[in-house]
This record gives C-alpha cells, structure tokens and sequence, in this order.
C-alpha cells in the first residue's frame, strides 16, 4: 500500500514537474508555430519519458528500461482498463514519427536514459525533439527519483545534435 502511494506521489510530481517546463521563463520555443503532427510527438514524447520514469520507481534495482519495447508489454500501476505504459506503435514508425529510448551508459541501475521523436520521412520538414533524463538512488529520502526530461528541438539536424543544439521547449 505504502509503494502505491508513493508510485501515485511521484507520478504527481512528474506530471507537476513536466507542466512546469511549459511555463518556464527563459526557454526559447520552437522557432516556428508547431504543427498537429510536432505537437502530438512532443506530446507522445512526454508520455514515453513518464512511461520510463514509472519504469524506474517500480524497478529499482534495474533503473530506466533500456530496451523501451519492455514498456510496451507492462500496464500503468492501478490501470483499471488496464492501459499500457507506451503503445507499441511509438516504436514502430506508424505515424508521422517514431520513437526510441536509449541508456546513455552502462550502470546498474540504469541511471541516464536519452528519447527521441525523429520524423519517419526525413524531408516532411517536422523537427526533431529529444530529451535526456536521469535515475537515481539516494542514500536520503527521496530514496529514488528520476529527473525531469527537458525536451528539445531541431529542425534539420541529426538527432545526435538534437541533445548537443537543440532548443529547449517554451
């Protein structure tokens, strides 16, 4: 019961904190009105890096889940239509994007995972977004905790340069 509180506490914070990127001065926006289709995969993109972060509170030992496709065989915890953490088509490319989750490096647990919405046709002139977020266990309580996932944007770069230039979100 005490795990389920906490697991509802921080999916409050996360949503909390993920809200307030949005309305945080000094971040420059995207440099143009995005369209339907960029906001849907910022939208998805915020949706995945929930999904990781949920992940990584329930999996302690393991930390973010490396291989994303794993989300999509686990629900939300308490889902009572029994929801998904990410749809499997995310990483298919069905859409107008697709989506993939990488772990920056090889600790146990996984403690800094990068995600990316790449457009699936690289001339349909949609931007790039990314995002980098990190878990970690602390001697102090919050014992666990995951990071915000700042998202970025680039239009015309590789995703590689996504994380190194890209504008972060307004």
């Amino acid at each position: 019961m005490q795990r389920l509180g906490l697991t509802i506490l921080f999916l409050a914070g996360l949503t909390a904190a993920v809200f307030s990127q949005t309305s945080s001065a000094g971040q420059r926006s995207l440099p143009t009105h995005p369209s339907t289709t960029e906001m849907s995969a910022i939208v998805n993109l915020r949706k995945l890096a929930m999904a990781e972060s949920a992940y990584a509170m329930s999996h302690t030992q393991e930390g973010f889940a490396c291989d994303a496709q794993v989300l999509t065989k686990l629900e939300w915890p308490n889902s009572p239509t029994h929801a998904k953490l990410v749809d499997a088509a995310f990483f298919g490319g069905t859409g107008e994007y697709k989506f993939s989750a990488q772990c920056a490096e090889n600790s146990k647990p996984a403690g800094k995972l990068n995600i990316l919405a790449i457009p699936v046709d690289p001339s349909a002139n949609l931007h790039t977004f990314c995002a980098t977020g990190t878990f970690g266990p602390y001697e102090e309580k919050p014992y666990f905790s995951t990071s915000e996932f700042p998202i970025r944007s680039i239009a015309g770069g590789t995703p590689e340069s996504c994380f190194v230039s890209g504008e972060l979100l307004k």
